[in-house]
C-alpha cells in the first residue's frame, strides 16, 4: 500500500518534470522555428525545406498534445514523453544542416552583429 502509493509519486513528478522539459524545448524550437520562417519570408527565401522544418516542428507539439488525451498508463505516458523529447532535440540539432535553414539561421546571425547580408556571395559583410 505505502510502496504503491510512493511509486505513484515517484512517477508522477517525473512525467511533471518532463512536462516541463518538454514545454521549455517547445518554447526554444518554436522560437527557433519563428525566426527561421521570418527571415526566410522577409528573404524570399521560404521553400519546401523550411515547410517541412515547420511540419516537423508542429507535428512535434500537436503529438505532446495529444498525448494527454491519450489514454494509457502512467508508465508509458512517460515513455512517449521521453521518445518525444529526444526527438525535439534530435529535430533542433538537425535543423542546422538542413541548407535553407541554417542560411535563415546565418542570415539572423549577419543581421544580429550589425552586418549587411550579400545573395551574390552568401556571406556577412560587416561594417
Amino acid at each position: 500500500m505505502v510502496m504503491e502509493r510512493f511509486v505513484k509519486n515517484i512517477s508522477t513528478m517525473i512525467y511533471g518534470v518532463l512536462v516541463i522539459l518538454f514545454l521549455t524545448n517547445s518554447i526554444i524550437l518554436g522560437f527557433h522555428g519563428v525566426i527561421v520562417v521570418l527571415t526566410a519570408i522577409i528573404t524570399s527565401n521560404f521553400d519546401i525545406q523550411i515547410g517541412l522544418f515547420l511540419f516537423e516542428i508542429m507535428l512535434l507539439f500537436l503529438s505532446f498534445v495529444a498525448l494527454f488525451f491519450f489514454k494509457s498508463i502512467n508508465k508509458f505516458r512517460i515513455f512517449l514523453l521521453i521518445v518525444l523529447l529526444i526527438l525535439q532535440l534530435v529535430c533542433f540539432k538537425f535543423s542546422f544542416y538542413i541548407p535553407r535553414v541554417n542560411n535563415a539561421i546565418e542570415i539572423n546571425a549577419c543581421i544580429d552583429i550589425g552586418g549587411v547580408w550579400d545573395n551574390a556571395t552568401n556571406n556577412c559583410i560587416r561594417n
